[in-house]
């Protein structure tokens, strides 16, 4: 290298010279650099502090045009290729300098931490994200003050990287490359509308979504990060990271986004969760689930729950066309849509422009009414108690005109005014904390003599096709020997009586409310109110006959006299649930007409 090449590099300008080709030769100019070269031969002057001062000075005197200025190897900034760009080692103090301040400036965000990254890589450098740590190292810092802010944004971007590779495994690209052209490159962060490789990826997908559904409802527990997976889950899990690598590839091709299209099984379990724990959350978290398919482009069958039919595989589709006969029309998967006075004349219901894909619904006006009165439903039943869950739901234990209690969900009482208005009216709240349970539990434990019990019983939906008992709030009362402490009564769910007294005496409490009968299963109880056969657990009328009277003959319950006619709606005693047997599922003791206050 020439004295005078030596000095433009120790100069700090951003010309080089040509570079030589793998033969040994000197790649000729382009001619956009012919006054680079002019600059170059008139600066004859050894490698000195003078002459480099000279050769700036020639700079000066001649100016080229600014995109030359951040070529590597002489060419037009318009052909950058990033296999010509600067590596890690080309990023100067002041480079890197600004990129910590501008990690730690941002909020404390995985998304925000990598955008930062991505946008704050000096101009015409190629690094990946390995080397990006590297530089971000708090050794590489020698000044003091610089060491605590790098220390803090190596923090955040290491666990940037543990965010991102725990909710969404298949998107975390260690070797991914942060590379910024000039300043007429086009961005490579490339959003928009999905291509036709995403669409055929996604109606790929929808069958192992659905299978993945069914497995998730059978064990909504299931932490796919830690302890086993059940094959239900496992199985199409897999199935479906094979589909986002085939995406991510094209995504990569076409040079777009990487997370574009991506399929985000796992924040689809997340919303699934809640609807498989507490089923009266579903018509709220549905509504959640369709926005968010609609923010990232997902086919509207991933909206809404699977046919419960479904085979839940790729080939069902073809196995549901080869079962018909030739000349027959494809059936629907969905139930037709049906009114309770379509059979009557007048129907509100009517299907207009029959014969084709589309279809017009002409409804004649209903007007639909309810009351907004503090501590009251919708339907102007009286809300005894709440049962909050988490920051927006809730329960209510209801009571309706009658004096029969139930349990119901506010989402079907009156939403959150129901809920502001019952906080409004002082409406009391169950005790839910674990330290408030186990203070009630330490001082009922701590009492010798005394009553406790059980006033009241308010069950929620039975559904025959869940395996677990219904949501249960019962009023626990508690008195002292002569009245020390003084009786008190509080809300407790079925899970917190068990941590108060015992499992089986909490539900021998509760079977001796609904029934008279502390002998009784649960679960025998319940089937035997409801009319309903829960899945894990046998209905009264199908246990075996030992001559024994079932619980709705006659005599039944012998050694209990008959208390009815005794008992007023107000009093604190255990009665007997009033309940009916109806064909469906249904709410406890529930009437169809509303009860206005």
């Amino acid at each position: 290298m020439s004295t005078e090449q030596t000095a433009m590099q120790e100069s700090g300008g951003g010309l080089k010279s040509p570079q030589a080709n793998p033969q040994g030769q000197l790649a000729a100019p382009e001619p956009s650099t012919t006054q680079t070269s002019d600059v170059q031969e008139s600066a004859g002057s050894p490698a000195t502090t003078q002459g480099s001062a000279s050769v700036v000075a020639a700079q000066a005197s001649a100016p080229s045009p600014p995109e030359q200025s951040t070529s590597t190897s002489g060419s037009v900034q318009g052909d950058i290729d990033m296999t010509d760009a600067g590596g890690p080692d080309n990023i100067s103090i002041s480079d890197r300098q600004r990129l910590i301040q501008d990690i730690i400036s941002v909020p404390r965000d995985a998304t925000a931490i990598m955008r930062a990254c991505a946008q704050n890589i000096p101009d015409n450098c190629d690094i990946n994200y390995k080397q990006l740590k590297v530089i971000l190292h708090p050794d590489r810092f020698v000044s003091p003050a610089d060491k605590p802010i790098a220390d803090e944004a190596f923090k955040r971007v290491s666990w940037a990287e543990g965010e991102i590779e725990k909710r969404f495994p298949s998107e975390l690209d260690r070797n991914h490359h942060f590379f910024q052209g000039g300043g007429s490159d086009s961005e490579q962060h490339v959003e928009g509308e999905l291509s036709s490789y995403h669409k055929q990826a996604h109606e790929e997908a929808t069958p192992f979504i659905q299978s993945l559904y069914f497995g998730f409802q059978k064990d909504p527990r299931v932490n796919l990060y830690q302890g086993p997976i059940p094959a239900a889950i496992r199985t199409p899990a897999e199935k479906l990271e094979i589909i986002n690598k085939k995406i991510r590839e094209g995504n990569s091709q076409l040079e777009k986004e990487s997370e574009l299209g991506i399929i985000r099984y796992q924040e689809l379990l997340g919303y699934w969760r809640p609807i498989f724990l507490s089923p009266e959350l579903a018509p709220s978290q549905m509504k959640a689930i369709k926005a968010y398919c609609d923010k990232f482009h997902y086919p509207s069958e991933w909206a809404t729950p699977p046919p419960k039919n479904s085979t839940n595989s790729p080939e069902a589709p073809n196995s549901a066309n080869s079962s018909q006969a030739p000349n027959s029309q494809p059936h629907s998967h969905h139930a037709p849509i049906s009114h309770p006075d379509s059979n009557k004349a007048g129907s509100q219901l009517q299907h207009v422009s029959a014969g084709s894909r589309t279809r017009t619904i002409a409804l004649l006006p209903r007007r639909v009414v309810r009351s907004l009165k503090p501590g009251f439903t919708s339907t102007g039943d009286r809300i005894r108690m709440i049962q909050h869950l988490g920051l927006m739901g809730a329960r209510f234990v209801v009571e309706d005109a009658n004096g029969r209690i139930r349990l119901m969900s506010s989402a079907a009482t009156g939403g959150q005014l129901a809920i502001d208005g019952a906080k409004s009216a002082g409406v009391p709240d169950t005790l839910r904390g674990d330290k408030e349970v186990n203070n009630l539990r330490i001082q009922i434990r701590a009492t010798f003599g005394g009553t406790y019990g059980l006033n009241w019983v308010a069950v929620g939906e039975v559904n025959s096709m869940c395996d677990k008992s219904p949501y249960m709030v019962v009023g626990f009362f508690h008195e002292g020997p002569g009245g020390n402490p003084p009786l008190q009564e509080v809300g407790l769910s079925r899970s917190a009586l068990k941590k108060i007294l015992s499992p089986k005496e909490a539900d021998r409490l509760i079977s001796e409310a609904l029934t008279y009968d502390p002998d009784i299963a649960l679960q025998d109880a319940i089937s035997d109110l409801s009319g309903l056969s829960l899945k894990s657990g046998g209905h009264s009328s199908q246990l075996p006959d030992f001559g024994l009277p079932a619980p709705r003959d006659t005599g039944y319950l012998p050694h209990v006299p008959n208390m009815a006619p005794q008992l007023g709606v107000g009093s604190n005693m255990s009665q007997p649930a009033s309940f009916s047997y109806p064909v469906q599922q249904h709410q406890f003791g529930y009437s169809q007409q509303p009860n206005m206050p």
